[in-house]
């Protein structure tokens, strides 16, 4: 054991000392190579951008499971549906402004649209990959029983709107013929269609958050340590 802390101590010394290495690189903790000692800055977006999706795929599952434990109803929740969307915008915004800072304080458009590409994407194919499984494997009832939520709540709606017994009688049937199942190929559909419109958001972020670099400036792919 004495052996070994000492073997480490004498590691340590000889070991360079690096500057302000980002939190989202390789190996130290994320891409940084510590065989060849290079900071590859090309895919500090990529880490980025993977490191805020996870984080909010991972809180839509959380707040998705405490509704299902707590009542089906708030899944038709508006308000609940918007603060996902306001949350996945923000995590995008800073995704993007994170690389940017990570890059010196610029980033061309290309740069601050990947970060906050990838946020969406991985958390869109998070959230889609649970309700799968969800509604087909975990609760496969639970389909019927949103069914039944809808059907109740927009009879009760439409009775607050004074709205004739004949339109109420065939907007309840037009949800009753209505398919709730989630299969792969909607879900497929559905992770398509969030990505697309998640493409479009990311786009205006980039426009904002870019800064392009003043002329000369030469910002270095790599940064390549030499061993000591």
């Amino acid at each position: 054991m004495l052996i070994f802390f000492a073997q480490k101590r004498k590691q340590l010394k000889r070991e360079p000392t690096y500057p302000n290495i980002s939190y989202f690189c390789d190996e130290k903790p994320y891409f940084f190579n510590t065989k060849k000692k290079k900071l590859m800055n090309n895919r500090v977006g990529i880490e980025i951008g993977k490191y805020y999706g996870m984080i909010i795929g991972s809180l839509m599952v959380i707040i998705y499971l405490f509704l299902y434990f707590t009542d089906i109803k708030l899944f038709l929740n508006f308000w609940i549906g918007i603060s996902f969307f306001v949350v996945t915008i923000a995590a995008m915004v800073i995704s993007a402004s994170r690389t940017k800072a990570e890059l010196g304080g610029f980033a061309t458009f290309q740069q601050a649209l990947q970060p906050a590409f990838i946020t969406i994407v991985i958390a869109q194919f998070i959230a889609n990959l649970f309700n799968f499984l969800m509604y087909n494997y975990v609760d496969p009832s639970l389909s019927e029983s949103l069914r039944e939520v809808t059907l109740e709540m927009t009879h009760g709606w439409l009775q607050g709107m004074n709205a004739p017994e004949e339109s109420i009688d065939r907007a309840l049937s037009e949800i009753e013929q209505q398919d709730f199942t989630v299969s792969i190929g909607a879900t497929l559909i559905g992770f398509a269609m969030n990505v697309l419109i998640g493409f479009g958001i990311a786009c205006i972020i980039a426009l904002i958050v870019r800064k392009e670099p003043p002329t000369g400036y030469q910002h270095n792919e790599e940064v390549i340590y030499e061993e000591v």
